[in-house]
Order: C-alpha cells, then sequence, then structure tokens
C-alpha cells in the first residue's frame, strides 16, 4: 500500500517547539486531507531531497483547547530555515495516537522517545 503523501506551504508557528528543543515546520494541510491525530514517522520532501522527520497531528492537547489542527513535522538533525517552502509530507508508520500531558517535561519526554524510535527505524539502534 502507499503511503499517504501530503504537500503544504511552511508557516511560522509560534516557536514553542525550538524552545523545547524539537524545532517544527508547521505545514498548511486542509484538515479534511490529514490522517488521525497522531504523532507518526514520515519522510520530509524538499528541493527533491529526503529527510526523515517525527510528525505530529492534531490539536496539541497538552498546550491547551485551541481547536486548530497542526500538522508539525520535526526533521531529525535539521537545523535551517524552511519557511515558506513547499513541503512534502509521506507518512510511513504511525508510532502513538496523540495525547495530553501533564507538563511540558513529560511532553519533551516522549518527543525524545518518539524521535529515538523514528532514528532507529531510519539509521538503526546506536551502538554503545
Amino acid at each position: 500500500m502507499k503511503p499517504l503523501v501530503l504537500c503544504g506551504r511552511v508557516v511560522p508557528g509560534a516557536g514553542l517547539g525550538r524552545r523545547l528543543g524539537f524545532p517544527t515546520a508547521n505545514v498548511v494541510i486542509p484538515p479534511q486531507k490529514l490522517p488521525t491525530y497522531g504523532v507518526y514517522r514520515v519522510e520530509a520532501v524538499w528541493e527533491s531531497a529526503g529527510h526523515p522527520a517525527v510528525c505530529n497531528v492534531g490539536v496539541r492537547p497538552t498546550l491547551g483547547p485551541s481547536g486548530e489542527v497542526w500538522l508539525e513535522v520535526h526533521v531529525l538533525d535539521f537545523d535551517g530555515d524552511l519557511y515558506g517552502k513547499e513541503l512534502e509530507v509521506r507518512f510511513l508508520e504511525k508510532i502513538r495516537d496523540e495525547k495530553r500531558f501533564d507538563s511540558l517535561s513529560e511532553l519533551v519526554d516522549q518527543i525524545r522517545k518518539d524521535t529515538e524510535v523514528v532514528r532507529n527505524a531510519c539509521f538503526g539502534p546506536k551502538q554503545e
């Protein structure tokens, strides 16, 4: 089965992901095209190059009820500017459902775990 592929423009967000140590590209996609809420292993493609990434689709419940649905992509080992670029997001695997955490520190711990899942799937586990 072919993976779901969505394309959209990267727009500025509030910068919280960067402050938490996990900068995200906020991609504008019509809500009716989005998959079920959750965290996914994806490939982010721009300028004809694919990059392993973690993607959250949902309402970001830990941050409070805004009603807005977000597609946020954290590209592994990338620290650049994607604002205004068209980003293709290839959904490869659902990691978990979206969940509300009691604190930002719990959320950061879970993002670290999600990122490791993607890193291991792409590059294999770290050799000690």
